[in-house]
């Protein structure tokens, strides 16, 4: 385990296993998961929520239904859907995460700032002037790295939140200062005083990810891609909402990190909040069946 800085803080305060943080959680919940008595069903995408008269919910996945007396929903944000409605570039993979906010808006759900999203800054631009739908992470501005306009001049002060340096960016491109590869804007990472030693050490595998953008001089274009949803349904802090027996966990919810996540807030948020809903969860089934019917 290691802590580093970041983009925002004012001390090292990302904790990483190796060089990263996601996976190394998700393998271990992972692994608990398959050696526990849960069942695990892939390749399922829920269709329908209904509530009983009982209380009880039926979900329907088109292939298979299920009933029980609680539910924990965990789908992520809508960024992707977001972006790709507007024309907009996203650090998010193709995913339906939408249409599960759909189901629970009509079973009488409200989402609160549900148009509140927060943009990474350094979206990798390849040379085409495309979007590579690769970032960097932010965590280089510990090794040096400082976001530039065409002239290598820096724009903001690298250790800067998000919206500052956002913000920053969007001001360099709205006025013409910045790089334009294939006809689109960019700006500048410079990495020219970043230890390829120790970026090579730190993040293993970024150099592929980024490599077929860099300039001849080194330098990386980017430019703000959508990232994260900030808004989303209200719930009480063991993540329940007015519809007794749902629950929530993770970025589907809103207002915990209002108009500026600070980053690497996210995998935290996930862990803790599912570990609240999944208590919550659990008491309230207590030896409530749980059935499965195909």
């Amino acid at each position: 385990l290691r802590r580093m800085s970041a983009g925002g803080l004012s001390e090292p305060r990302l904790v990483t296993s190796g060089t990263r943080i996601g996976p190394a959680i998700l393998k271990v919940l992972r692994k608990k998961v398959l050696e526990s008595a849960v069942e695990v069903f892939t390749g399922e995408a829920v269709k329908s929520i209904g509530v009983a008269d009982d209380g009880r919910f039926h979900i329907s996945t088109g292939r298979s239904r299920f009933t029980s007396h609680a539910v924990i929903v965990a789908t992520g944000g809508r960024s992707f859907e977001y972006a790709r409605d507007l024309g907009l570039e996203t650090s998010n993979p193709a995913n339906n995460n939408g249409s599960m906010r759909q189901l629970l808006a009509e079973l009488g759900l409200v989402e609160r700032d549900a148009d509140v999203f927060q943009f990474h800054p350094y979206g990798v631009v390849a040379r085409d002037g495309s979007a590579s739908g690769k970032t960097v992470p932010e965590s280089v501005v510990s090794l040096g790295g400082f976001v530039a306009d065409r002239d290598r001049r820096p724009l903001v002060d690298p250790t800067a939140d998000r919206a500052a340096v956002v913000s920053a960016m969007r001001a360099c491109i709205d006025d013409g200062a910045g790089l334009v590869l294939g006809g689109a804007p960019a700006c500048r990472l410079v990495m020219e005083s970043v230890d390829e030693t120790e970026l090579a050490a730190r993040y293993p595998h970024l150099e592929r990810q980024i490599g077929h953008a860099r300039l001849p001089d080194g330098d990386v274009p980017v430019r703000p891609v959508v990232h994260y949803q900030l808004g989303g349904f209200d719930v009480a802090p063991d993540g329940a909402t007015p519809i007794d027996g749902i629950y929530l966990a993770g970025e589907i919810t809103g207002g915990l990190h209002g108009r500026n996540r600070l980053m690497g807030n996210g995998i935290t948020e996930a862990v803790v909040d599912g570990w609240a809903a999944g208590r919550a969860a659990v008491s309230r089934l207590g030896q409530a069946s749980v059935s499965r019917s195909d």
